[in-house]
């Protein structure tokens, strides 16, 4: 029957491109390699641009403006705080308003 549907077939070969693309944005993210991983994360997302967790990277990823922070230890602490307003307010001093609107619009 999922083989004979369509939509399903198509899923599944959506699925099968995204998981290795995701898997390496996610080692790139984690090594610390934040370009390559903002990279396939851009990848990612024009294959699936609902996908939660890719969002999530890039939502992050982007309150540093794509370069990991000198305290970067392969991990984050998902329960810490992240100060919108200061993150705003450096990202705003760097570029503009533009690129302050970009991080208002990912709260």
């Amino acid at each position: 029957m999922f083989t004979l549907d369509s939509d399903i077939v198509g899923l599944q070969q959506h699925i099968q491109e995204f998981n290795p693309i995701f898997r390496q944005a996610f080692k790139c993210y984690v090594a610390g390699d934040w370009q390559a991983a903002f990279d396939n994360v851009e990848r990612c997302l024009e294959l699936w641009d609902s996908d939660g967790p890719t969002k999530a990277l890039q939502k992050y990823m982007s309150f540093f403006r794509f370069q990991m922070p000198e305290t970067w230890t392969g991990f984050r602490n998902i329960d810490e705080e992240i100060d919108l307003d200061e993150i705003n307010r450096r990202i705003g001093a760097e570029g503009g308003e533009e690129a302050n609107d970009e991080v208002s619009e990912g709260k």
